[in-house]
């Protein structure tokens, strides 16, 4: 092998370099630049140092110098196996292999749907088989965008099918159990949304509540089964759904269309005072939270630490923002991430531990930790949008708030209250407005939250309009 190959003032030169003299045998076999498949790239993914060897075949494709026989049944399982953020859309351009694997796909069809080439989108991810990495997730996207593309009866068929597979879904390192029991549950969240935009409210309801309490992603769906049983009139149930989210084990869940739900059902069984009330409580704690936490998007400020930190003292200085954004350490991105940096910590450990020189070392580590500061940067950046869209959700809240407002304030709408309501009529209405349960009682709610009832919650109210 020639030196004058290898040598050119680049930083993957200089690796490709490296590499051979860490593996010396391996270059006696092939040249790194040679048509026959390349051993060292081998004996990384045999050491289980996938990133190391991924990033190298992702530089030799970018200088158009990765020959298609170098893969491997393992190279494809090793790829596989990593996390999205890695992946430049239109990598493939330079390896017909490369684009078949499923991240690769995934990140391809997300820049399609960015540019509202929805339908593209989706035809890319219904090439992903079910024996690669990321099945379940591009069955969840093709739906998605099915979705947004107004196809809803093969969104419908989609989403339905990716629930399925999501339950027959092994675990592996990059989806633990966990992974995939939010995402059976997202999917299912998801899909009721799509239900609910197709105002097929009572199937929506029953989807939503197909979720189990126990599962992180609970929470979350409250706020649309509340809007759920708004529109089918169940007034009672939607705050008793809304009361849920004041239990301690819920602190940390705010929605800001909360407090308007739960204003609008007042005014519209005509209870003014209830309503001017939780006018105000918004204004005083969700509005101002939202006011608050508005100069820390001009900040660069590591999002991800205060979420992760168990520092007492950065929660205690980052209040406001722990309490809006911790939520979301449960959610598929974060754990995705978590992952993630676990296995790219490992494999650093594993390098710094092997019998490689210290320059070697070095050389190695330094583009693995550029790796896990990309990956910091991409769950920051998501944390921060979760943090603009909070606020931008208060704003749009507060705007729904001045009409609520003017329609509170006109006499003609206070002039037709009834000055009073029957308490048992209304005990007797609030239980027949439950559906779907047999066992049925009225239990005065004294402000106790028990783990158990959460979600069970009905106000006994009857409409106080003539």
């Amino acid at each position: 092998m020639k030196v004058s190959k290898i040598v050119p003032c680049s930083y993957l030169s200089l690796l490709m370099l490296v590499i051979m003299m860490l593996f010396p045998m391996a270059s006696a076999y092939s040249s790194i630049w040679g048509s026959k498949r390349d051993l060292i790239l081998d004996k990384f993914i045999e050491n289980n140092f996938n990133f190391t060897a991924y990033l190298i075949a992702k530089k030799m494709i970018k200088k158009g110098s990765f020959d298609e026989s170098f893969w491997s049944i393992e190279m494809v399982r090793a790829f596989e196996s990593l996390p999205l953020s890695l992946y430049t859309p239109g990598l493939n351009s330079n390896s017909n292999n490369f684009s078949k694997l499923s991240p690769m796909m995934m990140v391809n069809a997300q820049a399609m749907a960015a540019n509202h080439q929805y339908t593209l989108a989706a035809k890319e991810l219904a090439k992903i088989n079910s024996d690669q990495n990321y099945y379940i997730e591009s069955l969840y996207l093709q739906a998605m965008y099915l979705h947004m593309d107004g196809k809803y009866t093969d969104a419908d068929r989609i989403f339905r099918l990716g629930h399925r597979e999501s339950k027959k879904r092994d675990a592996n390192w990059l989806h633990d159990k966990n992974y995939i029991s939010i995402h059976q549950n997202k999917i299912l969240h998801t899909y009721a949304q799509m239900l609910f935009e197709m105002k097929n409210f009572k199937a929506a309801r029953d989807v939503m509540e197909s979720i189990p309490k126990k599962q992180s992603i609970w929470p979350t769906t409250l706020i649309d089964l509340a809007w759920t049983e708004y529109h089918l009139k169940n007034y009672g149930r939607s705050l008793g759904l809304l009361v849920t989210y004041n239990s301690p084990f819920l602190k940390n869940y705010v929605y800001p269309e909360a407090s308007y739900l739960k204003a609008l059902i007042f005014y519209e069984l005509c209870y003014v005072e209830q309503a001017e009330q939780n006018i105000e409580f918004f204004e005083k704690n969700i509005a101002a939270l939202a006011k608050r936490l508005l100069p820390g998007l001009r900040q660069s400020l590591d999002y991800r630490k205060i979420v992760m930190d168990n520092d007492i003292r950065i929660r205690r200085k980052y209040s406001d923002l722990y309490t809006v954004l911790v939520r979301q350490n449960k959610s598929l991105k974060f754990l995705t991430y978590s992952n993630a940096i676990a296995m790219i910590k490992k494999e650093i450990g594993a390098i710094k531990n092997s019998d490689m020189s210290a320059i070697n070392k070095k050389l190695i580590v330094d583009q693995l930790l550029g790796v896990e500061m990309l990956l910091n940067k991409d769950i920051n950046n998501y944390l921060r949008g979760q943090l603009e869209r909070f606020i931008r959700d208060t704003a749009k809240v507060e705007g729904y708030f001045v009409k609520l407002k003017l329609a509170l304030s006109s006499k003609k709408r206070k002039e037709i209250l009834l000055t009073a309501s029957d308490p048992d009529e209304a005990i007797i209405s609030a239980l027949s407005a439950i559906e779907g349960r047999k066992r049925k009682a009225f239990w005065k709610f004294l402000g106790a939250f028990w783990a158990d009832e959460l979600g069970d919650y009905n106000y006994a109210l009857t409409s106080k309009c003539k």
